[in-house]
């Protein structure tokens, strides 16, 4: 497969990608934190065990996991809710896929399950910033442990 690969040190997998707050006042990266703080969750692992790619140009490659496992969909939906909760919201339209991008316009689609590569351990979440200018990087804003 050709495309442009991204580099492993930028592999994450998005939980919520965030919008803005309503009718917010004060800053909307505290409301985030906020909403961050209330959450309880689990720690867990899980497989990472098929291939894909989501339909459009230029192709996106991923690697997620072919069954959700319980203790990440509670992480969701946990975090879902407190971002409801704190006049927070995250940007709707797309049905959530549990997957981390490995490249970007590549010359294929494709879908398959695949031998688990890694059994991906989450003992945290963290609340990052995107920042595409000068160079791409992500600046973390804030980390919160799972039990």
């Amino acid at each position: 497969m050709q495309g442009r690969w991204i580099k492993p040190h930028r592999y994450h997998m998005t939980l919520q990608f965030l919008g803005g707050c309503a009718n917010a006042s004060d800053d909307p990266v505290d409301r985030f934190v906020r909403a961050a703080d209330a959450v309880h969750a689990q720690a867990f692992e899980f497989a990472v065990d098929i291939a894909g790619s989501f339909a459009g140009a230029p192709v996106p490659c991923w690697l997620g996991c072919r069954q959700v496992p319980a203790a990440l969909q509670h992480l969701v939906d946990a975090l879902a809710r407190s971002l409801r909760e704190h006049d927070c919201r995250a940007v709707d339209g797309k049905v959530w896929v549990p997957h981390v991008t490995i490249a970007r316009d590549a010359d294929r689609r494709l879908q398959c399950a695949i031998e688990p590569v890694v059994r991906w351990r989450v003992d945290e979440f963290v609340l990052v910033e995107s920042v595409l200018h000068p160079q791409a990087a992500y600046r973390i804003l804030g980390r919160w442990a799972l039990r």
